[in-house]
Protein backbone atom coordinates (compact mmCIF):
# COMPACT_ATOMS: atom_id res chain seq x y z
CA UNK A 1 0.00 0.00 0.00
CA UNK A 2 2.70 2.43 0.28
CA UNK A 3 4.14 1.94 -2.79
CA UNK A 4 1.22 3.00 -4.01
CA UNK A 5 0.84 5.98 -2.39
CA UNK A 6 4.18 7.35 -2.65
CA UNK A 7 4.05 6.74 -6.50
CA UNK A 8 0.71 7.89 -6.61
CA UNK A 9 -0.56 4.76 -8.69
CA UNK A 10 -3.98 3.33 -9.16
CA UNK A 11 -3.31 -0.44 -7.94
CA UNK A 12 -4.81 -3.51 -10.14
CA UNK A 13 -7.88 -3.94 -8.51
CA UNK A 14 -9.61 -1.67 -5.16
CA UNK A 15 -9.09 -4.80 -2.64
CA UNK A 16 -5.21 -4.51 -3.00
CA UNK A 17 -4.59 -4.85 0.59
CA UNK A 18 -6.26 -6.89 2.91
CA UNK A 19 -7.63 -9.43 0.21
CA UNK A 20 -7.83 -12.26 1.87
CA UNK A 21 -9.73 -10.82 5.21
CA UNK A 22 -12.33 -8.72 2.51
CA UNK A 23 -12.43 -12.47 0.70
CA UNK A 24 -13.35 -14.06 4.25
CA UNK A 25 -16.20 -11.13 5.29
CA UNK A 26 -17.77 -11.16 1.61
CA UNK A 27 -18.47 -13.72 -0.71
CA UNK A 28 -18.96 -11.06 -3.86
CA UNK A 29 -15.48 -9.90 -2.74
CA UNK A 30 -13.91 -13.62 -3.25
CA UNK A 31 -16.29 -14.20 -6.58
CA UNK A 32 -15.03 -10.80 -8.12
CA UNK A 33 -10.85 -11.52 -7.08
CA UNK A 34 -11.86 -14.86 -8.48
CA UNK A 35 -12.79 -13.55 -11.82
CA UNK A 36 -10.23 -11.30 -12.07
CA UNK A 37 -7.65 -14.10 -11.34
CA UNK A 38 -9.22 -15.82 -14.06
CA UNK A 39 -10.08 -12.79 -16.85
CA UNK A 40 -6.95 -10.27 -16.43
CA UNK A 41 -4.58 -11.84 -13.90
CA UNK A 42 -2.26 -9.40 -12.22
CA UNK A 43 1.87 -9.88 -13.37
CA UNK A 44 2.74 -9.62 -10.35
CA UNK A 45 1.89 -10.87 -6.45
CA UNK A 46 2.98 -9.51 -3.15
CA UNK A 47 2.32 -11.58 0.15
CA UNK A 48 3.49 -11.84 3.49
CA UNK A 49 6.68 -14.46 3.81
CA UNK A 50 5.49 -15.75 7.21
CA UNK A 51 1.97 -16.66 7.32
CA UNK A 52 1.60 -15.51 3.33
CA UNK A 53 -1.97 -16.81 1.87
CA UNK A 54 -4.39 -19.35 3.52
CA UNK A 55 -7.03 -18.70 1.53
CA UNK A 56 -7.25 -22.53 -0.70
CA UNK A 57 -8.25 -20.40 -4.27
CA UNK A 58 -5.20 -18.11 -4.47
CA UNK A 59 -2.73 -20.54 -3.28
CA UNK A 60 -3.96 -22.51 -6.10
CA UNK A 61 -3.53 -19.63 -8.65
CA UNK A 62 -0.24 -18.52 -6.80
CA UNK A 63 0.91 -22.28 -7.93
CA UNK A 64 -0.55 -22.79 -11.21
CA UNK A 65 0.37 -19.34 -12.84
CA UNK A 66 3.52 -17.90 -11.08
CA UNK A 67 6.40 -18.03 -9.71
CA UNK A 68 8.48 -16.57 -6.89
CA UNK A 69 10.50 -13.81 -8.27
CA UNK A 70 12.13 -12.76 -4.97
CA UNK A 71 11.65 -13.12 -1.38
CA UNK A 72 12.88 -11.50 2.02
CA UNK A 73 11.90 -12.19 5.58
CA UNK A 74 9.14 -9.95 5.58
CA UNK A 75 7.51 -10.45 1.73
CA UNK A 76 7.65 -12.66 -1.06
CA UNK A 77 7.26 -11.58 -4.62
CA UNK A 78 5.58 -13.70 -7.27
CA UNK A 79 5.05 -12.96 -11.01
CA UNK A 80 3.15 -14.39 -13.45
CA UNK A 81 4.27 -17.20 -15.64
CA UNK A 82 4.15 -16.33 -19.67
CA UNK A 83 1.30 -18.28 -21.04
CA UNK A 84 1.10 -20.61 -24.04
Amino acid sequence: MRWYTMTDIMPCNKYCGWQEHYMELVPAIAEEIGRMMEEDPPEWIVTKTNGGLENRRMLRYLQADYSVACENADFTLYERRTQG
